[in-house]
């Protein structure tokens, strides 16, 4: 244990136990063994766990927990103040419940020295027949650091948070674009590799680097795309026009004609922009339509609808590839690899994209009438007077 002053050091310590096992208040028995420990205050880690466990933590030498141990006729733990079953009034009972708990310091002593005790027969260690009193004190403040807040009850989960949720049509309009929004983009990821190889003609050394464009890009357009709807506004026309450039992406991708790698190169260019475009704006625009306390059950469902959908879409795409969309065969290391032709796999995106077209419409159409401030920007004028 590292303490902040060494065994025997008179003031660490105001006050001893008596010969007799009883808790008093003389300190001129030098024989005492007294230590304390400072209090600590994390960084990294539980101070708790700083024996056997990792912990980074600063201590504090302005207040500490202090302890005595000296030899006596019988064991004897002489409980600190605040655990002293003595109040001077109700009111006094109900703050030390509140600051010290319902035990306070006793248990944790008894099970150290219990834990002690059979360690030592564990290992073989004899102890002998002598007793020892052990007094503990500390003067670290109660609840330091811990904020207490009051729950209001109307702020609580109900199960009836979802079927309100569930009620919302603006939330579902939300979550279902976001569905086919993503099950537009992502399982095309999955195929768009061969798609290059097979169709624009792009070698396969470096036909990933392709796709690869399109979620690098977003880490740059994202967030441009959310400042502007934060200071412009216009979010579910944000949501319209990225819905409507991967609609027109897909579109493009679908027809035979268009086979050049530089067009390839464009239209992955223009997708990664609609699928930054949709983001930065859908997920702002939920706190405006679900209420504050609902908020996280909301992104949750959101969450879940979204799951289902990409777990379908990829079963989907896989069976009308398999059915529909291989045109033969070739060799690739000496083995037979199916060729396909996306064009249908593009109308299927295509399709998923004017869907979402038209829940965007139907949101916006739903923020005129619920006044929910989609087209309004997030950053309000503070207003002169």
């Amino acid at each position: 244990m590292k303490t902040c002053s060494t065994s025997g050091h008179a003031g660490c310590f105001p006050g001893a136990a008596d010969g007799a096992g009883h808790c008093g208040e003389s300190d001129a028995d030098s024989t005492a063994i007294r230590a304390c420990a400072c209090a600590r205050v994390p960084l990294i880690g539980d101070p708790s766990d700083l024996y056997f466990g990792k912990v980074i933590a600063l201590a504090v030498g302005n207040f500490r927990a202090r302890v005595e141990i000296r030899e006596s006729l019988r064991l004897v733990i002489c409980p600190e103040r605040h655990d002293i079953p003595v109040h001077p009034s109700l009111d006094a009972f109900l703050r030390s419940v509140q600051t010290s708990g319902y035990y306070g310091g006793m248990r944790l002593v008894q099970a150290m020295i219990r834990q002690f005790a059979l360690h030592c027969r564990r290992a073989g260690i004899t102890l002998g027949q002598r007793n020892f009193t052990i007094r503990y004190q500390s003067d670290i403040p109660r609840l330091a650091g811990k904020v207490e807040e009051e729950r209001n009850p109307e702020d609580q989960f109900r199960i009836s948070d979802i079927f309100d949720i569930l009620k919302n049509r603006g939330w579902w309009y939300v979550a279902l674009l976001c569905v086919l929004f993503y099950s537009a983009v992502f399982p095309f990821l999955k195929y768009a590799t061969d798609l290059m190889v097979q169709k624009f003609g792009v070698p396969a050394s470096w036909a990933g680097t392709l796709p690869g464009l399109l979620p690098f890009g977003t880490i740059f357009f994202t967030p441009l795309f959310g400042g502007i709807y934060d200071k412009i506004g216009k979010g579910a026309t944000i949501m319209i026009i990225g819905a409507g450039i991967i609609t027109g992406v897909h579109l493009l991708f679908s027809l035979p004609f268009l086979n050049h790698w530089v067009i390839a190169i464009v239209l992955v260019l223009a997708l990664g922009v609609g699928f930054s475009l949709v983001p930065s704006a859908m997920w702002p625009s939920v706190p405006k339509i679900v209420p504050e306390k609902q908020l996280g059950t909301a992104y949750s469902l959101i969450f879940w609808v979204q799951n289902w959908g990409l777990m379908g879409v990829p079963a989907l795409i896989g069976w009308v590839l398999d059915k529909y969309c291989i045109t033969g065969t070739k060799l690739v290391d000496g083995k037979p690899v199916n060729v396909y032709d996306y064009t249908l796999l593009m109308v299927i995106f295509m399709v998923f994209g004017l869907l979402a077209v038209g829940l965007a419409f139907l949101l916006k159409l739903e923020d005129a009438r619920k006044n929910y401030g989609l087209e309004r920007p997030n950053i309000q004028k503070k207003q002169e007077a």
